[in-house]
């Protein structure tokens, strides 16, 4: 019976009493109550259904929209739409970031983060594909938007566009003569 309920308390953060777990809950309550003072960040409640959805089937609804909305574009042909400024420190959003979703701090990595003038719009350049697919998801653009609320680079649920670039490969010499 103890053996059971330490490997419950093991499993279970909630059930853990140690003072850097009590720490970390009220971090996320704190979190929680900020967006929710932000106004406009939808927060997931436990009940909300999770639907599954195939690879496949993900794959390529990702691959229709792409085809009908997102194409490759420079930045500069981007950033000439509208007023955008580079995110000068990346350290707090990326901490905060990593606190809520991993996987999308790793794909973020070696992106360009341009936010525009009245924070309501983020645009992500990426020249990775993968990461293009995997950052243009709604759970990651969710958790891209909370983090910058979080770190008020944004005001409320800003709007997250992905954009793969085309960059030049880096480490080989570019003969300029040929372009």
């Amino acid at each position: 019976m103890i053996a059971e309920f330490a490997c419950m308390r093991m499993c279970d953060p909630r059930l853990d009493d140690s003072n850097e777990a009590l720490a970390a809950r009220i971090a996320q309550l704190e979190d929680r109550l900020a967006l929710m003072e932000i106004g406009g960040v939808t927060l997931p409640s436990a009940n909300t259904p999770k639907t599954e959805n195939s690879p496949a089937a993900e794959t390529e609804k990702y691959v229709r929209e792409t085809a009908e909305k997102d194409v490759p574009v420079s930045a500069s042909e981007m950033s000439q739409e509208m007023e955008f400024d580079p995110l000068p420190d990346v350290s707090e959003f990326m901490e905060k970031l990593g606190q809520i979703d991993k996987q999308s701090q790793s794909f973020l990595s070696d992106a360009e983060i341009l936010v525009s003038a009245d924070g309501k719009q983020v645009r992500i350049h990426t020249a990775n594909a993968f990461s293009l697919m995997m950052l243009s998801k709604d759970a990651a653009k969710n958790a891209i938007a909370r983090a910058m609320a979080l770190c008020r680079i944004t005001s409320g649920q800003a709007e997250i566009l992905v954009r793969e670039t085309k960059k030049a490969p880096t480490g080989y010499a570019v003969d300029s003569e040929l372009y």
